[in-house]
């Protein structure tokens, strides 16, 4: 699995956020400074958090995952946040329900296929009980890229 989507200039330890969207309205012109997304993103992935939220109940603690359409992205990175407050997002599958996210990956990948692949081993970091202790003891935003880049 690629590992140069992860950076240590876009990992957070103490991101201060109140709910999703405005997670992702702050976390846009990091990624548009850095030249990592289109103008195009922002208006794209508030769209798709609104219409398919990413919101997931793992255990011990909530993560979400918004992600937009690659069209949109221009380098491939992951944005790793850990908020300062868990961050409100609607349940993925079940918008009605709502998770309070300890964790975000912020996805920016240019292809569907490369979007599939990532997802999938996110998904198992996420379910692995040892992986998401550790990333709850991280004490800050390297020791969070360490975990990520020494897992994925």
């Amino acid at each position: 699995m690629r590992t140069d989507f992860f950076s240590r200039e876009l990992t957070f330890g103490d991101f201060e956020a109140i709910d999703s969207l405005d997670l992702i309205r702050k976390a846009y012109p990091i990624l548009l400074e850095k030249s990592k997304v289109k103008p195009s993103f922002l208006d794209a992935i508030l769209a798709r958090e609104i219409e398919y939220p990413t919101g997931l109940p793992t255990v011990p603690f909530g993560v979400a995952i918004p992600h937009g359409n690659t069209e949109h992205v221009i380098e491939p990175c992951m944005m790793l946040i850990r908020p300062r407050h868990p961050v409100k997002f609607h349940e993925m599958g079940n918008d009605a329900n709502v998770i309070y996210a300890h964790f975000i990956v912020l996805m920016c990948l240019k292809e569907e296929k490369s979007q599939i692949g990532t997802l999938s081993r996110l998904m198992e970091l996420f379910m692995n009980s040892e992986f998401m202790n550790a990333l709850l003891g991280c004490k800050d935003a390297a020791e969070i890229f360490e975990l990520f880049y020494s897992s994925f």
